[in-house]
């Protein structure tokens, strides 16, 4: 069943022919024209007292003349302050149904009544999955000479509200999947409008969105060096395509922040030689701080002890740190010196490396790899344990690691 949502107040309705999508009808009520247009079953009227006792009975009478849908009025407060929006709100959630198809016609009614429209559409949209066929609007001031009056769909405007929730999970989190999603949907207009060349270089933008972002929350930090390298490329070459498709300008006016939000973990391809791999390294670490600036903990945990491991072998003069047999070499020599450091801690003579006695800092980086291991552990083991940590202490071990980890020299 279609459901059209409208309102109305106390203003002058004059009749006026109301045109959209090629059709028109004369009358002074716009929700009956849309109504029409739409095929809708049932209009649901939200009106004040005032509009009530004024307005209402004479809309009942054109309704009947001109339209076969039933007309069900709701009560609504006049909005003149803030807990009535609230309540006019509520009463527009208490008319919907999950997975309903509805629209709205916001010609009349209060000032407010658009906004509060498109927001409630927005979210019921979201939360409950409704299918929003139309947001219409009577520009009578519009009308031509022939009082003509046309009718406008304000619905592609609930996408600028999707924009916001995707920059604001983006700005919190760096997760540009949001954004891929939308720039997919500008990707298929294009296609249809066959505007091919440009929906495939949209293609690959939001491809190139979707694995940074997978890359990053999945701690693949190479790969997501190498995502966000070829980002600046995928976007740069994508500039037309975006101008042409009007519903990104919302992601044209983000397009410098998302390039300097990555740009710090951008980074060539695989290291060749050492040099090239402490260059790598150096933005690895970045990408630590990365992650905690984003508090996104888990990911930060679990590169900063793999990136210690790297660091160890990198300074042993190991280039292939990815090669699983050299990492659990490394790993193994690393924990047997940092045990053996640990119980000669109050010992004479004092401690000594036996297989890693040219790395920098040795007695406090096997001080760091031991204090580390138990949160980290904690967080990789989901707290099982007897002895887990509050989320507050292990977010204070991780910011402390990292705060010394920067100290060490790549």
């Amino acid at each position: 069943m279609m459901k059209l949502l409208t309102f109305l107040g106390l203003g002058n309705y004059t009749p006026t022919t109301y045109t959209w999508d090629g059709q028109e009808m004369e009358t002074s009520f716009a929700p009956l024209a849309s109504c029409r247009f739409l095929k809708a079953d049932q209009i649901v009227v939200f009106l004040t007292q005032k509009a009530r006792e004024n307005v209402f009975n004479n809309f009942i009478k054109h309704a009947q003349e001109s339209v076969q849908a039933n007309v069900i009025p709701v009560d609504i407060p006049a909005g003149a302050k803030e807990e009535e929006l609230w309540q006019i709100f509520s009463a527009i959630l208490e008319q919907t149904s999950p997975d309903e198809e509805l629209a709205f016609d916001v010609t009349h009614g209060f000032r407010s009544s658009p906004m509060i429209s498109l927001l409630a559409a927005a979210f019921m949209r979201s939360a409950f999955n409704v299918k929003l066929k139309a947001i219409l609007y009577g520009a009578y001031d519009a009308k031509d000479e022939a009082n003509r009056t046309p009718i406008f769909d304000l619905s592609p405007m609930i996408t600028l509200l999707e924009w916001a929730v995707a920059a604001d999970r983006f700005n919190r989190t760096g997760d540009s999947r949001y954004f891929a999603s939308l720039i997919r949907e500008q990707q298929k207009s294009l296609a249809l409008r066959g505007m091919l060349e440009e929906a495939g270089t949209l293609g690959k933008l939001q491809k190139n969105l979707t694995e940074l972002s997978l890359y990053l929350h999945m701690i693949r930090p190479e790969q997501a060096m190498q995502a966000a390298e070829e980002l600046k490329d995928h976007i740069e070459c994508s500039t037309s395509a975006l101008e042409k498709a009007m519903g990104t300008l919302p992601f044209r006016a983000l397009l410098n922040t998302v390039k300097e939000a990555y740009h710090p973990v951008a980074h060539h391809a695989k290291p060749k030689d050492l040099a090239q791999l402490k260059e790598m390294l150096a933005t690895e670490r970045i990408m630590i701080g990365w992650y905690i600036e984003r508090e996104l903990w888990m990911q930060a945990a679990a590169l900063i002890r793999e990136w210690l491991v790297s660091w160890v072998m990198a300074q042993m003069g190991e280039v292939n740190i990815s090669n699983r047999t050299n990492r659990e070499r490394f790993e193994s020599v690393i924990s047997i010196e940092a045990h053996a450091f640990l119980n000669a801690k109050h010992q004479q003579p004092p401690f000594s490396s036996t297989f890693l006695s040219n790395l920098p800092e040795q007695e406090q980086f096997f001080g760091r790899w031991l204090s580390f291991t138990e949160p980290r552990n904690d967080l990789m083991h989901a707290g099982q344990r007897d002895d887990s940590k509050e989320p507050n202490t292990l977010i204070s071990q991780i910011k402390e690691t990292y705060n010394w980890l920067v100290t060490l020299p790549v």
